[in-house]
């Protein structure tokens, strides 16, 4: 999780000098580039759980491990530094505070009384020229994009949010070490007295997954247009008002998910020693089967709490009676070693009771085979 920095007790200079130790600098990369050197299992478990299990139309909101490098940041600001930060051997193993990090880090931040109060005194007085500035590097990404990179992918812009947040968040980086403008220098005045600014995803009104930035307590979403391309390409509204919502369960995920990409949900009874990190079949109006464990968010956050979101989805969650239509079974058992018959609830829980034992949370080998097969799937 993003910590934010004790502004008001610290002079500007120190504060900016603290900053900048925590940036993408020259000598910072080459920390990490040795560090990647002696991790580079654990770095390719993470980089796989970022980018998890979403092809095709599942790439329209996907889930990235990256995070916005704003002043404002300590230790957090990229998958970059993440892996820098580890605090583990090369021996495969993942930490506790490193998958409590990854679960925190694109989750929506309560606003406070201060966090409203930077708002109004830095991003309000300039929310005119914010909103330019987020357009103009919006068309900016635009302009550079180039679809061929993404085959498999309809027209731009439409689901593109994943894409296009990431890469507004890379040029907006990139401006506030240096502002020309108003509004990003008033975003790099506003971070710099200890307001967040973070990318965030959820439940955007109950009707979308959608990548976006919270600025303090202002909603900012800058691929407004990926659902509806006639709409703004860039919405700036109160978080009160944007209605967007944090995911933290998958009988949550899975409601949005059937009504957002027309599809149907099924709880992985099949697949037992998977279903403890991917407890989902998602199968979509095409007909195709996923397996799902939700975007990094959920992932993470079913591990940090030893499988117990995907134990309550499956033994207690409003899906978990739902039966997987045969044809998919029968391709689960042909080529997976799928049970023929659905497990029952207490032989899953002895499942996940043998997962917790054997703390494969913590082992990045196994985490990546699962990985690997779901993938597969």
């Amino acid at each position: 999780m993003v910590a934010v920095m004790a502004a008001d007790r610290m002079p500007v200079g120190a504060m900016v000098a603290r900053q900048a130790a925590v940036l993408h600098l020259p000598e910072h990369r080459t920390l990490m580039t040795k560090f990647r050197s002696k991790t580079r299992l654990v770095a390719r478990l993470v980089d796989a759980l970022g980018n998890l299990l979403f092809r095709g139309h599942f790439c329209s909101c996907q889930k990235s491990a990256f995070e916005i490098s704003l002043p404002a940041y300590l230790p957090v600001p990229s998958l970059a530094s993440v892996k820098s930060s580890i605090p583990m051997t090369s021996n495969g193993k993942l930490t506790l505070d490193f998958i409590k990090q990854q679960a925190e880090e694109e989750q929506l931040m309560p606003t406070n009384f201060k966090q409203v109060k930077l708002t109004k005194k830095f991003l309000l007085p300039h929310a005119r020229e914010l909103q330019d500035d987020m357009l103009r590097l919006r068309l900016q990404f635009d302009r550079e994009f180039d679809q061929a990179e993404h085959p498999k992918k309809g027209e731009y812009p439409k689901g593109y949010c994943y894409e296009i947040t990431k890469g507004v968040k890379e040029l907006l980086e990139h401006e506030l070490q240096a502002p020309k403008t108003l509004g990003i220098g008033a975003l790099r005045d506003f971070c710099l007295n200890g307001g967040i600014a973070k990318r965030v995803w959820g439940n955007l009104r109950h009707e979308y997954f959608q990548n976006a930035f919270q600025f303090g307590d202002l909603y900012v979403d800058v691929s407004n247009d990926t659902v509806t391309i006639t709409k703004p390409k860039v919405e700036i509204l109160p978080l009160a008002k944007a209605r967007f919502y944090s995911i933290s369960d998958y009988d949550a995920y899975a409601g949005l998910a059937e009504k957002y990409w027309k599809g149907n949900i099924y709880p992985n009874r099949l697949l037992p020693e998977l279903a403890v990190m991917f407890p989902i079949f998602f199968v979509s109006a095409d007909g195709k089967l996923e397996a799902h464990a939700n975007y990094q968010t959920i992932l993470y956050r079913n591990m940090q709490l030893d499988f117990a979101l995907a134990e309550r989805f499956l033994t207690k969650g409003r899906f978990q009676d739902r039966v997987l239509p045969e044809n998919h079974a029968k391709r689960l058992i042909s080529e997976f070693g799928g049970l023929e018959m659905p497990v029952s609830n207490d032989d899953l829980k002895r499942h996940f009771a043998t997962a917790r034992q054997s703390e494969l949370r913590l082992d990045a080998v196994r985490c990546q085979l699962l990985l690997d097969q779901a993938r597969a799937i």
